[in-house]
């Protein structure tokens, strides 16, 4: 999984990291308009990674990449669970 996440990164962003250590695996579960039938579940592996070296470049999924400072995440209008597990990571980051 770790090596999987790595490769991922890189593949989609140019960015070379290490794994910190796991943070979370979430359950992400959206239903349809009605709200009365599950349409989608993906289950989230997050690691905490430190960054070691290359600038951004976004893939072919991706319109744009880039690095944020975790004050401007606010604005970016991101799922709650996605927060959640940013600040996690980084409370992870800061301890190793």
């Amino acid at each position: 999984m770790q090596a999987a996440a790595l490769r991922e990164l890189r593949e989609e962003t140019a960015v070379e990291a290490e794994i910190v250590g796991l943070v979370d695996v979430v359950d992400a579960i959206f239903n349809n308009r009605a709200g009365d039938l599950i349409t989608q579940h993906y289950v989230l592996v997050d690691y905490a990674a430190r960054w070691v070296s290359g600038i951004p470049i976004a893939g072919d999924d991706a319109a744009e990449a880039r690095f944020f400072h975790q004050s401007e995440l606010s604005s970016l209008n991101l799922w709650d669970e996605t927060l959640r597990v940013i600040d996690a990571a980084a409370a992870r980051l800061r301890r190793d």
